[in-house]
């Protein structure tokens, strides 16, 4: 089982986006304020046509984190075992109050991240599919991603600038998930 109390900083909101999806290594990134206004809708939120340039401007004060899921990673989890992991890391690191993941989560996804995250538990935690578009903390998420992507994963150039800001799972100790997704009847997702 993976370490519990490891959480180095307190912050009111979470948000998680990905980028790449489906093609390797999938980024995703973690962006933590302590304003619990960037987790309330706000459909104008950055539409006024400006384009932040660095991740610094997209930050403005926040802090971030980076997970880089290789294909053999994802082969062994799955992508419901992936965004436990995902979601079980970047919650020990922020300890938010409050996270916003982009995207689908079902029962079973939260189940292994609870389990993970035992005996600290999951606050209050919403998936909500494009929430990139109108949850500013996804949003700055999703910004990050995007520039990661296309500064480093596109032009194949090395991350090592970024190298303070990766979360590095140990996925030795999240070899549960994968015991749990092993015994599940065929037919039924993993």
């Amino acid at each position: 089982m993976p370490k519990i109390g490891m959480y180095t900083s307190k912050m009111k909101i979470l948000g998680i986006d990905e980028t790449n999806h489906g093609c390797w290594p999938e980024i995703y990134v973690g962006v933590g304020s302590m304003d619990p206004a960037l987790g309330i809708r706000n459909d104008a939120f950055w539409n006024n046509g400006k384009h932040f340039h660095t991740i610094e401007e997209i930050l403005a004060g926040d802090e971030y984190r980076i997970i880089k899921i290789d294909e053999a990673e994802q082969k062994r989890f799955s992508a419901n075992g992936i965004k436990a992991i995902i979601i079980i890391e970047l919650t020990k690191y922020f300890a938010p109050e409050r996270e916003i993941f982009d995207g689908h989560v079902n029962n079973k996804i939260r189940g292994y991240a609870e389990i993970g995250l035992y005996p600290n538990e999951l606050h209050e935690f919403i998936a909500q599919k494009r929430a990139d578009k109108n949850i500013p903390v996804v949003i700055k998420a999703d910004r990050i991603a995007s520039i990661l992507y296309k500064n480093y994963i596109k032009s194949g150039k090395n991350m090592e600038d970024h190298e303070d800001y990766i979360l590095k799972p140990n996925f030795e100790e999240y070899s549960f998930i994968e015991k749990l997704i092993m015994e599940q009847p065929l037919g039924i997702s993993r």
